[in-house]
C-alpha cells in the first residue's frame, strides 16, 4: 500500500519565512558593521602608507610637501588651478617626478558626488565627483605666490602635517571644530561620527 507524501502546510511555510526574516534582520547589521570594519582598517592602512612616503620625503628634502593653500602656484588668479581650496591637489608633490606615493589612494568613505557650490566643508574641501583623496591639511608655513605678491608670508617652516578620511557618517567633522567628537572611535559604535585622523612631522618652530 503506497503512502501519499505530505506536503507543507501554509501556516508552516509561513513559520519558516518569518525564521529567515528573523535570521536576516540579525545577519544584515552585523554585515553591515564588518564592512564598515574593514573600511576603517583600509583608511588606516592608506594613512599610514602616505606618513611613511611624506616622512620619506622630507628626509629627501628637510620639508614636508606643502598642502593646497602653500603651494606657489595655487590660486584663483592662476587660470591654470582650480578653485584654492580643492584639496585634490595636494597628491601630486608626491607622485611625481619622485614617486613617494605610486598614487594618491582614495578614502573608502568619500565616495559621493559633492556639490561644488554646496556650503558643506566636506564639499568645499572636495567638490565634484569621487574618487576623493584623504584630506592633507599642513600647518606652520605660507609660501610666497607670484599671483598674490602683496601677500604676508610666514617665514617658518611646515611644521606638522595631518591625514583625515571622513570616517563613516561620510562628513568631515574636523571642520566643525566640535571638539572630541571629531575624532571617530569604534567605541561610540561602529557607525558613529568623526573622522579617522593621523598626525605627523618635525613641530619644529623657526
Amino acid at each position: 500500500m503506497r503512502t501519499a507524501h505530505r506536503a507543507f502546510t501554509l501556516i508552516e511555510l509561513l513559520i519558516v519565512i518569518a525564521i529567515i526574516a528573523v535570521l536576516a534582520l540579525i545577519a544584515l547589521p552585523n554585515f553591515l558593521e564588518a564592512q564598515t570594519r574593514s573600511k576603517v582598517s583600509r583608511a588606516l592602512s592608506d594613512m599610514r602608507s602616505i606618513a611613511t612616503a611624506v616622512e620619506i620625503y622630507l628626509v629627501d628634502h628637510n620639508t614636508l610637501p606643502c598642502d593646497a593653500d602653500d603651494r606657489r602656484d595655487f590660486d584663483v588668479l592662476n587660470p591654470l588651478c582650480q578653485t584654492w581650496y580643492n584639496q585634490k591637489a595636494w597628491y601630486p608633490i608626491l607622485t611625481t617626478p619622485v614617486a613617494y606615493l605610486t598614487s594618491a589612494p582614495a578614502d573608502p568613505f568619500n565616495t559621493l558626488y559633492n556639490e561644488p557650490m554646496s556650503f558643506s566643508m566636506t564639499a568645499v574641501l572636495f567638490p565634484g565627483a569621487p574618487p576623493h583623496p584623504y584630506a592633507y591639511l599642513t600647518q606652520g608655513c605660507y609660501k610666497p605666490n607670484p599671483y598674490r605678491p602683496s601677500q604676508p608670508v610666514h617665514g617658518g617652516m611646515i611644521t606638522q602635517y595631518g591625514l583625515t578620511s571622513l570616517g563613516p557618517n561620510q562628513v568631515f567633522d574636523s571642520a566643525d571644530e566640535r571638539g572630541i567628537d571629531d575624532t571617530y572611535d569604534p567605541s561610540n559604535g561602529t557607525m558613529s561620527r568623526g573622522d579617522l585622523i593621523r598626525y605627523g612631522g618635525p613641530r619644529i618652530q623657526r
